[in-house]
């Protein structure tokens, strides 16, 4: 009899979070023999009103914020998705950035007591790298991050160095022998994708 495994979203109430759901209630996450997924998010009474179709069995809802809080749900896997994907929230004061990389911080915390068997993915994105060449068909992930990021806006540029020192706060949790991988991602569509910020399909 196969082991079944849970899985925890930090932030599982985003288009990745909403995606996976949806997949869970269609079966598809059943050969890979997740039974359970928790969603960590700060505000999942209000998820609830909106989405009432992901409400479902199997499905735990946590509220918490993942800056402060002091313990987390114990899971097989671990999907790392607290940000925002909305530029203007990397403009002047940085607020939404501070809180990615806070996010981060507490996490990696967090994750030597709680997570030390569970294999960790942290979602990050493909503007890590900077300005993509236009002679670039593909980018390999080791193609070399770009240094100068003056061609850049300042709401993504600040969103390209939350990413990056993310990045690292969650290489330095590998190195101290957690089960870590990183996800850059970079152009998505479904169902659940916003219509109105700066995701290419949306608009």
């Amino acid at each position: 009899m196969k082991t079944k495994l849970s899985l925890l979203i930090i932030g599982g109430t985003g288009f990745f979070g909403k995606s996976i759901l949806d997949s869970f209630k269609r079966g598809l996450l059943n050969k890979y023999n997740i039974s359970k997924i928790i969603i960590l998010a700060r505000n999942t009474e209000r998820f609830a009103i909106d989405y009432p179709e992901l409400i479902i069995e199997g499905v735990d809802f946590v509220s918490g914020d993942i800056t402060s809080i002091s313990e987390l749900p114990i899971a097989d896997y671990v999907i790392h998705a607290a940000t925002s994907t909305n530029m203007s929230h990397y403009i002047g004061e940085e607020i939404e950035g501070n809180y990615v990389e806070k996010s981060v911080e507490n996490y990696c915390r967090l994750a030597k007591k709680f997570h030390l068997g569970s294999r960790l993915l942290y979602c990050s994105s493909g503007a890590v790298y900077g300005k993509q060449p236009l002679d670039v068909e593909k980018i390999d992930e080791k193609y070399p991050l770009e240094n100068d990021l003056s061609t850049f806006s300042i709401e993504k540029k600040n969103y390209c160095i939350v990413k990056r020192n993310s990045e690292n706060l969650i290489i330095n949790l590998g190195k101290e022998g957690l089960k870590t991988s990183i996800a850059r991602c970079f152009a998505f569509y479904g169902k659940y994708l916003p219509k109105d910020q700066h995701y290419a399909y949306g608009n």
